[in-house]
């Protein structure tokens, strides 16, 4: 969330903090209470591991307080139970970041006193995968050689072109806040389009070098229907609000496709 003046701060009271890294929320449960002061909305959070409590009854570490908090939407896979049950329709699961560090996941509804700060995260989340979806990736397209035709029985090199797999980023500023929103190349999913199994590599290299991303068709492809070739670029995705931690989207593909016929060498005997 923004961090100027005009937001309401969250100040956290941190109670047996189990120090977790990036992106770990998921794998720790919690308890969680909020309430309003005249300093805001303080939470009160206790971690624990499933099962196990990390600090007994009576045995509470230090607390910490007056740290800068954040609530964001928590991405996780859809029709799975990754994010838990909500206790209703209208809840929905935020990470809590404090001081840029994951310190515990929370249930928000309509009427939690969080349930205003996590409307803004909701918009910021939701600015952000627009600007996802813009983020310009140039003229992606798929080289190969030969450049004509291919043979049965000798490589053909592919590899993609106008993207050099580097990372990208967009920033947007809208909503009171800077957005970054930034992808990251994960792998490419190679199809040859000749019914063998796909090939997940990378983006290949263009010739003169021979390419690592490389295929021998075994058969000719009929008169006026070529092979398709298509690679499907996979990333992953996520955004930070007013320089703050990186938080995940959902991971976006990008697809590119061209298209090859393949001819029959045949061996000639002559007498």
């Amino acid at each position: 969330m923004a961090r100027g003046a005009h937001q309401r701060r969250l100040v956290a009271a941190l109670v047996g903090l189990v120090v977790a890294a990036p992106g770990s929320a998921a794998a720790v449960d919690e308890d969680a209470t909020a309430r309003t002061t005249d300093r805001g909305v303080e939470i009160s959070i206790e971690r624990f591991t499933p099962g196990q409590r990390a600090i007994a009854p009576g045995q509470e570490g230090p607390r910490h307080s007056g740290s800068s908090c954040s609530l964001f939407p928590w991405i996780f896979d859809p029709g799975t139970a990754k994010g838990g049950i909500p206790p209703s329709p209208g809840h929905r699961r935020f990470i809590v970041i404090c001081d840029d560090q994951p310190v515990g996941t929370r249930w928000v509804g309509p009427a939690d006193p969080l349930a205003a700060l996590a409307a803004r995260a909701t918009e910021l989340a939701a600015l952000a995968e627009r600007a996802l979806h813009e983020i310009p990736l140039g003229g992606v397209s798929i080289g190969h050689r030969p450049e004509a035709r291919a043979l049965t029985g000798v490589p053909t090199y592919v590899w993609v072109t106008g993207y050099d797999g580097r990372p990208v980023t967009r920033t947007v500023r809208d909503l009171g806040a800077t957005v970054d929103v930034r992808i990251t190349l994960q792998q490419v999913i190679w199809d040859f389009g000749d019914g063998t199994p796909t090939l997940a590599a990378g983006l290949g290299e263009p010739w003169p070098r021979r390419s690592p991303v490389r295929h021998t068709y075994g058969t000719s492809t009929p008169h006026g229907h070529p092979a398709t070739i298509t690679a499907n670029l996979s990333f992953f995705a996520e955004y930070r609000v007013d320089g703050g931690a990186w938080q995940a989207l959902a991971p976006i593909t990008r697809p590119a496709a061209t298209l090859l016929e393949v001819d029959e060498v045949q061996a000639v005997r002559r007498r």
